[in-house]
């Protein structure tokens, strides 16, 4: 398999309370808050702008693929917070044996508004998938499996997995439920697992994630990802953090690209080997009729630690 270089940004996590209290259910005044992270950023966090709080937490390595839970569309994601990457396989029968090192990988898109996912549904016999299952808590492969879908449809999925020798093989069902985004699965606990929160009660989910550069080059990045059902966004570089109003952001172009705000609102310097947050990106979150304005600002604790992210938010 392709050596991949892995480049781990910072992970946000939002509240000012990690006891998941809210901090107050209506933000009037500019809020700056601080989180204790530790080094590793391996947690993704669902975070609720309304009422200023931390919905919902889990380990990334959690699940490994999702489903898409709305009646009306079948996607299928791979939890691009490990890396993972899946490999077309066509005109082969399932059960027949595979080589790792012709392995062609292609990986979610950040934004998936024109579905730029690796997997597409299909139930033509000789048509399934390998996935790279990404990597562990220590950065290391978790593994590979095969993946294929034998049925989709307005109620849910059914799908067919196995080990790449065969000693495993499983078929399960994934039933759609019209509250979530995402029905997310974990093959090495062969279950459905509770990640995401139900879609009207999270903004906003601090994760890591994959990034394609150019060329067509996966990078492993952290940062921040919208519910895009909810919520779009739009970037104000020009302004003062204090100087935009409600009045000054209806004209913005506002985007519901998953990434839109993304990962580069730091920099990392590989000099001093420390991250530089830019202040001057002020992003302004547009939730139905409501919008806030927030920006970075630190990553560091007065003892020089990193995993302490700092923002700050307020509601125009």
């Amino acid at each position: 398999m392709k050596v991949f270089r892995i480049i781990i940004s910072l992970v946000v996590l939002i509240s000012c309370d990690i006891g998941e209290i809210p901090l107050d259910p209506i933000i009037t005044e500019s809020e700056i808050c601080t989180i204790p992270m530790g080094s590793n950023y391996m947690t993704q966090i669902y975070y609720s702008l309304e009422n200023n709080q931390i919905v919902s937490q889990n380990n990334r390595t959690d699940w490994d693929i999702a489903f898409e839970s709305k009646q009306d569309s079948n996607y299928i994601y791979l939890n691009s917070s490990k890396f993972a990457q899946a490999w077309l396989i066509s005109d082969t029968p399932f059960d027949d044996p595979i080589n790792l090192e012709q392995a062609l990988w292609q990986w979610d898109q950040p934004c998936l508004i024109n579905n730029g996912t690796a997997i597409n549904i299909s139930t033509q016999e000789d048509v399934y998938y390998v996935i790279d299952l990404g990597l562990d808590e220590n950065l290391e492969g978790s593994g590979f499996i095969k993946f294929k879908v034998i049925n989709s449809d307005s109620d849910g999925y059914t799908f067919r997995y196995s080990s790449i020798d065969n000693s495993i093989d499983t078929t399960l069902s994934a039933n759609k439920n019209e509250s979530y985004n995402k029905i997310y699965f974990s093959f090495i606990n062969n279950s459905i697992v509770n990640i995401e929160p139900q879609s009207t009660n999270w903004n906003l989910l601090f994760s890591s994630y994959t990034h394609i550069f150019s060329e067509n080059t996966p990078y492993l990045v952290t940062g921040v990802l919208i519910n895009s059902q909810l919520v779009s966004v739009a970037c104000d570089t020009s302004s003062l953090f204090d100087e935009i109003s409600i009045n000054s952001v209806q004209s913005l172009s506002y985007s519901n690209c998953e990434d839109i705000i993304g990962y580069n609102w730091k920099t990392y310097d590989f000099e001093s080997n420390s991250f530089t947050i830019n202040q001057t990106k002020i992003y302004i979150v547009k939730n139905d009729d409501q919008y806030y304005k927030l920006r970075f600002l630190d990553f560091y604790n007065e003892s020089g630690e990193k995993g302490y992210p700092q923002f700050e938010i307020l509601k125009l």
